[in-house]
């Protein structure tokens, strides 16, 4: 979905890094999207949504 769609993520706790909640799961990917000859997903990090972040 990311590939398709790489700008529907909300806006993440660090800024340019965009985060997607996986529907029924409690998962959130942490990405930044490089553009260039066509846009890339890069994953940062998968969180839990129950884990602390530091």
């Amino acid at each position: 979905m990311l590939e398709t769609f790489p700008y529907m993520g909300r806006e993440g706790v660090v800024a340019g890094t965009p985060e997607h909640t996986v529907s029924g799961l409690a998962y959130v990917i942490v990405y930044r999207v490089e553009t260039g000859d066509g846009d890339e997903v890069v994953v940062v990090s998968i969180y839990h949504g129950r884990q602390e972040r530091s």
